[in-house]
């Protein structure tokens, strides 16, 4: 389950290309066997967004409504559902369950207070009313050429496992594990507090990154999160008790803008990671993104992370909680959560 506050933006509710631009400009891409609920706020200014698979919605359409709707109707108050397919919406078994099974979902919301404005079935092109039996196939054509779909629209989608790849190098410059963590973990807490650029650190130090990335990534998330002496403390804990560690070590909440730098810091370092090193940097985004409540996102790079490094604690505790529809707690409220792109 993905949930991305957002800062509200007023939205025609009628105009599905608005939604889906919304959903889009959220995610960073168009989300397809997906159900998605956007929360409103003053009735239809966009809020927090949420997203699961479709296939898991309709299997326990009334957990899943109840635990959305709980979750975001303290700051909003109403939704709107859109359920994704790759079709258009046809009449037969889909759509007949797409009928029954929303209206439990949508009913589960609305007893947790969060009321359902609206439901589309989208596929294909078109849009059509989810609950309404009557409404003919497939439904309108979607436009998403308004000024409000464009403004909302990113300029280039790229769907999860497209951003994991930009995290994936040939490791044609590996530099080896060569330094002390703890010496890492300073370097890791500069890049963080931008004090200093990887552009411009020398190779030993490079090498000192590295030692540090490969002894204990969950020391470099604490370091970045919260502070170095945290950190160090965290090169001492439990494999096992990683993520729990990390959650331990925050508290309220997350520093965004040093995650954001260490996410950066990543992504600029991966050239330098041997493979083996890589599945520490797969698993420490896969923690950055569940944090910010993109499990969409946080699953494919913990995928990736397994597969480089079968059995890695922390990919494999973030594989669980994305699997299992877990939602970081620091994302579900405006006050903590994320509110970049």
């Amino acid at each position: 389950m993905t949930t991305h506050p957002h800062a509200p933006t007023a939205l025609k509710l009628g105009q599905v290309g608005e939604l889906l631009a919304s959903v889009a400009g959220v995610l960073g891409y168009t989300p397809t066997e997906s159900l998605v609920v956007i929360g409103l706020v003053e009735g239809q200014r966009q809020g927090a967004t949420v997203r699961m698979d479709l296939d898991k919605a309709l299997a326990h359409p009334q957990d899943i409504g109840r635990y959305i709707g709980q979750m975001i109707n303290l700051e909003h108050d109403s939704c709107v559902v859109l359920t994704l397919t790759d079709t258009a919406p046809t009449p037969g078994a889909l759509g007949d369950q797409l009928t029954t099974q929303g209206a439990t979902f949508c009913a589960e919301l609305e007893s947790a207070g969060l009321p359902v404005v609206s439901a589309w079935h989208v596929g294909d092109g078109y849009s059509r009313p989810m609950l309404d039996h009557h409404s003919p196939y497939p439904g309108e054509p979607i436009n998403r050429d308004t000024p409000t779909a464009r403004r909302l629209q990113p300029s280039q989608e790229a769907t999860p496992q497209q951003t994991v790849a930009t995290y994936t190098a040939d490791h044609t410059e590996a530099t080896p594990p060569q330094g002390t963590p703890i010496t890492g973990l300073q370097l890791w807490d500069e890049l963080a507090d931008d004090s200093a650029t990887l552009d411009n650190m020398a190779a030993t130090e490079i090498g000192h990154l590295i030692a540090a990335l490969a002894a204990h990534p969950t020391a470099i998330i604490v370091t970045a999160t919260t502070d170095l002496l945290e950190g160090i403390n965290a090169l001492h804990c439990d494999d096992d008790k990683e993520h729990h560690r990390v959650t331990q070590a925050i508290g309220d909440a997350p520093n965004w803008d040093r995650i954001t730098r260490l996410a950066a810091a990543l992504k600029a370092i991966t050239p330098y990671a041997t493979a083996t090193t890589s599945a520490n940097i797969h698993a420490m985004m896969s923690w950055i993104n569940y944090a910010k409540g993109r499990a969409s996102l946080a699953l494919a790079f913990a995928e990736q992370a397994l597969h480089l490094a079968p059995g890695h604690h922390l990919a494999s505790a973030i594989h669980n909680l994305a699997t299992n529809g877990n939602v970081s707690p620091w994302a579900v409220y405006s006050w903590t959560a994320y509110q970049g792109t």
